[in-house]
């Protein structure tokens, strides 16, 4: 049975290379056919490293810049790699780059890009008050209905609840189990089975640990399927990621 996950970064694992090649083995290792991958963090000097070593690659890997909405030319970067350099979507991390994650005169020229592009946005959303809440992401994805957003984490460990209903009342909104816990899972993909992505953090987490949190939250096998498989490939042909 083949995987994809939904939330995973180029980024070494503290002492231990993880590099494309290096993540790629542990993809195979893992039957994880395809990934949503981003950098670590914003700096442009990362973004820029992985759509250099991703290169030939594109049937394993759909690239996310992680943009911070403070730096003065991050739109028109953003919309140039979209256009000439292969990426499908759009990463923002309000806690690590310090906004809002409602704060439309920031967000909202970057999520235009998306909105032209028929693109994907993974919203980093975890119990960090006072500016990464799931009803926060809500306003932003109210803001634009035809962009998709994933809900990364979906809320951590004290929102995930908050989460749930912003899911089942937004049909633009995925949600992304990313470190959460099996419980939480459980009732997200109870509340929400069709808009529940499998995702694993790498190389914070392993793809094994997430595999074995799924096949504990999950006992049927076409659910199961779904929430590993089947919603990430729905959501790449419905937003046409694939190149």
């Amino acid at each position: 049975m083949k995987f994809m996950d939904a939330h995973v970064h180029l980024k070494d694992r503290n002492d231990e290379v993880l590099d494309v090649d290096a993540l790629l083995q542990e993809m195979d290792a893992s039957d994880i056919e395809r990934v949503f991958l981003m950098p670590a963090d914003s700096r442009r000097s990362e973004n820029e490293r992985m759509l250099k070593e991703v290169q030939g690659h594109a049937d394993r890997f759909i690239l996310f810049a992680f943009v911070n909405p403070y730096h003065p030319d991050c739109v028109e970067w953003f919309e140039e790699a979209v256009k000439h350099r292969g990426v499908r979507g759009l990463k923002l991390h309000p806690v690590l780059d310090a906004y809002p994650a409602d704060r439309a005169y920031m967000l909202d020229p970057l999520l235009e890009v998306c909105d032209r592009y028929h693109l994907h946005c993974i919203i980093h959303c975890t119990s960090d008050a006072p500016n990464s809440s799931p009803l926060q992401m809500e306003r932003t994805a109210c803001r634009w209905p035809n962009v998709t957003f994933q809900m990364a984490h979906m809320g951590g460990c004290w929102l995930a609840n908050d989460a749930i209903k912003v899911c089942q009342r937004n049909q633009n909104i995925y949600l992304d189990g990313s470190t959460v816990s099996l419980s939480a899972v459980k009732r997200a993909i109870a509340a929400c089975p069709d808009r529940f992505l499998m995702g694993t953090d790498v190389p914070f987490y392993h793809f094994e640990m997430e595999k074995l949190k799924m096949k504990l939250a999950v006992s049927d096998p076409v659910l199961f399927e779904k929430v590993t498989y089947g919603n990430m490939r729905d959501l790449i042909a419905e937003r046409g990621l694939e190149l």
